[in-house]
């Protein structure tokens, strides 16, 4: 009776910790409020984790005494585990199979409706088991009349097979799906790096309505890891992995291989919105946003606007090469103009099939 007495006590004193776990901790003497407030939340936490682990070895202790097993198993990691498995199915060795990956749950759902059982409960405790496997346990461990029946081993060989067979089937998956992602890899990889993976810009596609005229234009290659693309190019441009630029009589040509799969009109409102950003800031005036142009594929727009009294202007062209965009900027500086300046604009518009 004292036993019982002193048990009942000190679960109800767990219990009261996991409910209000502030009730015990110290009071905090640090005067920033700060140290104070992770003080308190540390404590509470400390006191959780202790409350939940007293819970458990009181219940285990009782479980334990009440099948005829020594109680201190309780205190002991993993032969606790393997002396619940050994009353509730007789065969404590099982406990092995909760290593196994996601078949595992089969197992710990089963032990919990056994253990039920074991004690005497009938099939409606047993289900409920299932859905409170952290409750329940203790009323079978506090219910006097709640006697160990023995183990529970009748069905213990398709719990065996369900919990191995699911985890087996989760390897395969798992397999079977790395073996998928390497191979999409791999097929990446052949598109990007092959010489057959390597696109150049067609010269004889026509955009608008006319003929690219032909040009001893030199082409850079640009890379975005997944695909590349051969684009044209001005003399002593820079290239940097998917990014060229370049730059000849006032005129700049930035040409930019993109990262994602995005469609053409989403490029370019991204990229006509950044740029008037960009001009409103460096205090351009007269800014103003053309038509969008399409055509075969590609989408073009221009932007004009003043810098210091000076008309200039910018044409964006996105084109999709192997689903990816390819966005070229030519921004016209007519602050800088030189008498080839026309020439080398009307050369440039050639190249990228643009007519304005």
């Amino acid at each position: 009776m004292k036993k019982r007495f002193l048990f009942t006590t000190v679960l109800l004193f767990a219990l009261s910790l996991i409910n209000n776990p502030t009730s015990v901790k110290a009071t905090p003497t640090l005067t920033n409020s700060t140290s104070v407030s992770g003080s308190g939340a540390t404590s509470m936490v400390l006191f959780l984790c202790l409350a939940i682990l007293a819970v458990s070895i009181l219940v285990q202790w009782k479980l334990f005494t009440k099948a005829g097993e020594k109680g201190w198993w309780a205190l002991v990691p993993f032969a606790n585990t393997y002396h619940l498995f050994k009353i509730v199915w007789g065969r404590g060795s099982l406990f092995w199979l909760l290593f196994l990956p996601i078949g595992n749950f089969v197992l710990i759902y089963a032990t919990c409706y056994k253990l039920a059982k074991a004690y005497g409960k009938g099939n409606g405790f047993a289900i409920a088991c299932l859905f409170f496997p952290s409750i329940l346990p203790v009323i079978i461990a506090l219910d006097k009349n709640c006697l160990y029946q023995g183990p529970q081993g009748k069905g213990k060989t398709a719990v065996i097979v369900a919990t191995v067979l699911i985890s087996v089937l989760y390897f395969v998956a798992i397999f079977l799906l790395g073996g998928l992602l390497a191979a999409m890899d791999n097929k990446l990889g052949e598109t990007g790096y092959t010489s057959s993976g390597v696109s150049t810009w067609n010269q004889e596609d026509t955009l608008f309505g006319q003929e690219s005229a032909d040009s001893d234009c030199t082409y850079q290659t640009l890379t975005n890891d997944i695909v590349s693309v051969s684009v044209p190019a001005l003399p002593d441009s820079v290239v940097s992995g998917s990014s060229m630029y370049g730059y000849k009589d006032g005129i700049s040509l930035r040409t930019d291989l993109g990262f994602n799969m995005d469609d053409t009109q989403t490029v370019i409102s991204e990229t006509v919105d950044t740029l008037t950003d960009t001009y409103e800031m460096l205090d351009y005036s007269k800014i103003e946003v053309g038509d969008i142009f399409e055509g075969n594929g590609c989408v073009a727009q221009q932007i004009s606007y003043e810098k210091d009294g000076t008309q200039c202007l910018t044409i964006i062209n996105v084109k999709l090469q192997d689903e990816y965009p390819v966005t070229t900027i030519i921004e016209v500086d007519n602050t800088m103009a030189t008498p080839d300046t026309k020439s080398t604009l009307n050369e440039l518009c050639q190249w990228y099939h643009l007519v304005f």
